[in-house]
């Protein structure tokens, strides 16, 4: 009776353990691969960070009436430019839950087209979960095989970053 308690506890400790490593692989973490989404904007189009895989991407999660992510959505599309769209790709995903808000913020903030997405209520609370929003609205720069290397980064971790310079 006492080896088959020892064996279903090693089995367990070993599921434990498998199973909290899986989780890990993908983590909204530095050093983690980044969770990777595809999500309905309220436009109806859709939007993968799978299809940004093999460039550095500044993943970015915004609310119009949230001045610190606000500044740094538009910090952000402003070092991606100097950088160029072939070393550093923006992914700007607004979580207002008014499409009209964002669209205003938009144009008032003269923000690009293509890389800022007002999220489907549907997808929110999805993408809330996969990188921990309910603590902030936080940035992720993203390497090119897909590993988070930065957290709310600044200009500088950015530009050494993509430019390949040590920090």
């Amino acid at each position: 009776m006492k080896k088959s308690m020892t064996i279903i506890a090693l089995f367990a400790a070993f599921l434990l353990t498998v199973s909290a490593h899986t989780e890990r692989v993908f983590d909204s973490m530095e050093g983690y691969k980044a969770p990777l989404f595809t999500v309905a904007a309220s436009t109806g189009e859709t939007v993968s960070l799978e299809q940004m895989k093999g460039r550095y991407v500044i993943l970015t999660f915004w609310e119009s009436t949230n001045p610190e992510s606000r500044i740094n959505v538009n910090r952000f599309e402003a070092m991606a430019s100097m950088l160029g769209k072939e070393k550093l790709s923006l992914l700007a995903l607004n979580m207002d839950s008014k499409a009209k808000l964002f669209e205003q913020i938009k144009r008032v903030d003269n923000l690009s087209a293509g890389t800022h997405v007002n999220v489907s209520s549907d997808n929110r609370e999805m993408l809330e979960n996969l990188y921990h929003l309910k603590s902030g609205h936080n940035s992720y720069l993203i390497d090119p095989q897909g590993e988070i290397v930065a957290i709310n980064p600044s200009d500088n971790v950015i530009e050494n970053i993509v430019k390949g310079i040590a920090n």
